[in-house]
């Protein structure tokens, strides 16, 4: 039953379906046992946002003494609103007939979270099978009839040959702009699948991989301004600037001290982002002397990696090591290109075994290394603030630090 209403209702803007459906529910049957129709025609009808028009009283009357009267007899319609039904005991039948009065001067518009796909090969085929041919025409009267015939057999040919399908997620409103491209990119997929060019499978490849990042662009956009409009300032941005003999002192969001870049919030996302720039700025330099084909030896391209490329990654770790993980995972890997250009070991190695092998510690280990003795050694400068380091931090683990580099020494 379901597969039929579909045909009926879904393909149509404003329809009306009355029949005795053998359903029942208890929104239209009160009193009385459900059945499985009932269930699907109430799941159909509030799935797809029809209107189901049911009488307020019993429409079937059993002759057995034994059944109870119910409602089975109603109407579901589509694009319609102010529509009632009546039931007049006027019939000898155990069905009273029913009376609907529909309003035509006021229409609902169709919903947008449902699409009509429709199978062109399969109308083209239904229209060859209805459609004979050019029809014999003696007056201007058979002119209207088979043109009036022609656009309805081209509409239910559409009908026959149409599936709808429900859009869950709420439709997303792109600018015109990109509705433009993504236009291009379907007639170019439709040269493709006419063609089969490999040219232009490339071609839509790259057109689809293109539309994707812009997607995913305007997506991190919305959400970023979704962000800053959800953000409520705890307090002063503007504090009351700085001056140094007499010269105001600009506020700024990170700066660069000694090679660190230190940001606001002390995250060190762009710190690390700045090393990997540098990192794989140097690599490519040293490249022709590290690949597989240099005539150094391993232990000799171990040793430059050690000397040159190493030193970048972890320059400053006991201040930026409780960085994110992200970051730590970015610098490692850079590390892991850099021993597989050394090694010339495939990518289904396991880094662990590169490591072992190459006796490199991972950066989560120099990390350690590095912070440990950095600790270690402060405690005994002669500089009583940096002393005071070591011992003027307790840290419970329960909240965050006041700054993410006092704590490094107690994660190690």
């Amino acid at each position: 039953m379901i597969p039929d209403l579909r045909k009926i209702l879904l393909n149509k803007n404003i329809c009306l379906a009355i029949g005795d459906y053998n359903a029942k529910h208890h929104s239209w049957n009160p009193g009385s046992r459900q059945n499985a129709h009932g269930n699907r025609i109430h799941k159909f009808a509030r799935t797809f946002g029809l209107d189901l028009i049911t009488p307020t009283t019993f429409t079937r009357y059993p002759t057995n003494e034994n059944h109870y009267p119910s409602t089975i007899d109603f109407g579901i319609s589509k694009g319609l609103t102010d529509s009632t039904v009546t039931v007049k005991n006027e019939l000898s039948s155990d069905h009273d007939p029913l009376l609907f009065q529909i309003n035509l001067t006021n229409f609902i518009p169709p919903r947008n979270n449902y699409r009509k796909f429709t199978n062109w090969q399969k109308f083209q085929n239904i229209v060859k099978e209805i459609i004979p041919g050019n029809p014999i025409i003696n007056n201007p009267e058979e002119i209207e009839n088979h043109v009036n015939n022609f656009i309805e057999t081209i509409q239910t040919a559409i009908d026959q040959s149409s599936v709808g399908k429900l859009i869950t997620h709420s439709p997303s409103l792109l600018p015109e702009p990109i509705r433009n491209i993504i236009r291009n990119k379907n007639r170019l997929r439709k040269r493709w699948q006419e063609t089969r060019d490999p040219n232009l499978k490339k071609s839509l490849n790259k057109q689809t991989k293109h539309i994707n990042r812009i997607l995913t662009h305007l997506k991190n956009e919305k959400f970023q301004n979704n962000l800053k409009e959800a953000s409520f300032p705890r307090r002063n941005d503007n504090p009351n600037p700085l001056t140094l003999l007499g010269s105001p002192i600009p506020w700024t969001e990170e700066t660069t001290y000694l090679g660190v870049t230190l940001d606001a919030r002390l995250r060190y996302n762009n710190h690390i982002t700045n090393t990997c720039n540098k990192f794989k700025t140097t690599l490519q330099t040293l490249q022709p002397i590290l690949r597989r084909k240099s005539k150094l030896s391993l232990k000799n391209k171990i040793l430059i990696y050690k000397l040159y490329l190493q030193p970048i990654l972890s320059y400053a770790c006991a201040i930026w090591g409780n960085t994110s993980t992200p970051n730590v995972k970015k610098l490692q890997l850079h590390q892991n290109r850099a021993i597989r250009l050394i090694t010339g070991a495939p990518t289904f190695i396991p880094r662990s075994i590169l490591h072992e092998e190459t006796d490199i510690e991972s950066i989560t280990q120099i990390i350690q290394k590095l912070a440990t003795t950095f600790y270690a050694t402060i405690s005994n400068h002669e500089n009583p603030t940096i002393n005071s380091i070591s011992t003027s931090i307790n840290y419970d683990g329960t909240r965050k630090p006041p700054t993410t580099s006092q704590i490094i020494q107690h994660l190690f």
